[in-house]
């Protein structure tokens, strides 16, 4: 999806951005929960789906490409949810340095 081409009418699941927080579990560790940041209209491409087994159990990985308008909020490990599936930002970046979009490369679990 280049920008150039990039018809912002595409933009149209609507994801929950979440960030991770670390708290204290109480019993001297950290345990990590996901906090909403908030909405963002998005286009989501599917890239790469791939399927392999790990300790005798197939594990299926897609990756895809999800696309928003420009946040400087956002960063790597962060993820998108949309009801039960969710996808985990491993790369983004600003295609062209205009702060008009990001693209962002995600990972999502099998469901």
């Amino acid at each position: 999806m280049e920008e150039q081409n990039y018809d912002p009418g595409a933009l149209r699941h609507r994801l929950m951005l979440q960030q991770t927080v670390e708290t204290s579990d109480g019993c001297g560790g950290l345990a990590t929960t996901w906090q909403d940041v908030g909405f963002v209209w998005a286009a989501i491409q599917s890239i790469d789906p791939r399927t392999s087994i790990i300790s005798q159990q197939t594990q299926e990985t897609t990756r895809s490409q999800v696309v928003i308008r420009f946040r400087d909020d956002v960063a790597s490990g962060w993820r998108f949810a949309m009801g039960d599936r969710s996808f985990e930002i491993t790369t983004l970046h600003d295609p062209n340095e205009q702060r008009r979009y990001l693209i962002c490369q995600v990972e999502e679990q099998g469901r």
